[in-house]
């Protein structure tokens, strides 16, 4: 991308916003000068060619000054390694160019690549084994069936859940998922079975007391035997998360994405932990933005809350969809305006005085 055209995307899609999250996010020294605050990414902005080899090393030089920054001579978060350690530059060599292709070929709406190193630089760091508490595997954090969706096979799948995938199926994983699945409803269905304590209020409980009314005791006790049987219904699904999760992790340890051995290995076993999740990433992203009209923070909002909670068929927001009303998300998206603001920065420096 020339400077011009990256001007250009600050100027109608940049989003810059200083001190929204916490961490060393802010660069020094500051520029004098930021961008417009913009939320729109214009329809007829196009991301660098993927044979731009100048904007490639570019990108990934200014990442990496960034990462090492961030680190602030402190492990990497995910990895438990200090930078030095963690070859950085050969991943984000690859995985600037597997983005730069795929917003060329499959995004149904283009975005610039820098958004979407920050975005992957906030879900994991680049780690490509990095799990999370909500069964989100891999460099982008698809769960399963997102990752399905967007024709990932993953470990526990069903030969026939995205037969294209060519996935090799598990009976072993294939057990503990279902084990999970079904620890998981019964989790929700006996919760719904006790609304009504949900919609206890304490002042009526107290004026209950006061009343005398007997039947406060056997409220109380039901209360009591449904949180006995909650907690150890939520213990079961973490049982089962556990199982499965420590399952997944024995069988991609020590294994390296680089290694054409070991690729094969993931390519057959869970293609989230394989970059070709970036690909699945630029189009999820492509479809929210057409859905959004170009805004990429509903956009974003949308990847991290599940694309109904970002989408609001009423106005304001029917036209550009929202950021939901969840501290997870906002703290996601604004630690993405910063990380991009920063990787951006660092590419086109201000020039000298």
């Amino acid at each position: 991308m020339t400077d011009k055209n990256r001007r250009e995307f600050f100027k109608y899609g940049g989003i810059l916003v200083a001190g929204l999250s916490s961490g060393p996010c802010i660069a020094k020294p500051q520029p004098t000068e930021l961008p417009n605050l913009q939320f729109l990414v214009p329809d007829d902005y196009r991301p660098p060619s993927p044979d731009d080899v100048t904007y490639r090393r570019k990108l990934v030089r200014a990442t990496l000054q960034y990462i090492e920054y961030f680190a602030d001579g402190k492990n990497v978060a995910q990895w438990n390694e200090p930078f030095a350690r963690i070859d950085f530059e050969k991943r984000l060599d690859r995985m600037v160019s597997v983005l730069t292709q795929a917003l060329a070929t499959v995004a149904k709406y283009p975005v610039d690549p820098a958004w979407l190193l920050a975005q992957i630089f906030i879900e994991s760091r680049f780690y490509e084994f990095a799990v999370s508490s909500s069964l989100a595997f891999g460099p982008c954090q698809f769960v399963m069936s997102t990752a399905n969706h967007y024709g990932l096979g993953c470990a526990g799948n069903r030969a026939t859940t995205v037969p294209e995938s060519g996935i090799r199926e598990q009976t072993e994983l294939i057990e503990l998922v279902d084990r999970y699945e079904e620890a998981e409803r019964l989790l929700r269905d006996f919760r719904r079975s006790g609304d009504r304590f949900r919609r206890i209020r304490v002042a009526d409980v107290f004026e209950q007391l006061v009343d005398g009314d007997p039947g406060v005791q056997t409220l109380a006790e039901e209360y009591l035997e449904f949180e006995k049987q909650e907690e150890s219904l939520s213990l079961n699904v973490t049982e089962a998360k556990t199982r499965y999760v420590e399952s997944v992790l024995d069988r991609v340890r020590g294994r390296d994405i680089f290694s054409p051995v070991d690729l094969r290995f993931l390519e057959a076993f869970d293609q989230r932990f394989t970059y070709r999740s970036l690909e699945a990433m630029a189009a999820y992203m492509g479809e929210e933005l057409a859905k959004f009209n170009g805004n990429v923070v509903a956009a974003t909002a949308a990847y991290n809350a599940g694309r109904s909670a970002a989408m609001d068929r009423k106005h304001p927001f029917l036209r550009y969809g929202r950021i939901p009303g969840l501290e997870e998300t906002s703290l996601y998206v604004s630690r993405i305006m910063n990380s991009f603001s920063e990787i951006s920065q660092r590419m086109n420096p201000p020039a000298p005085k």
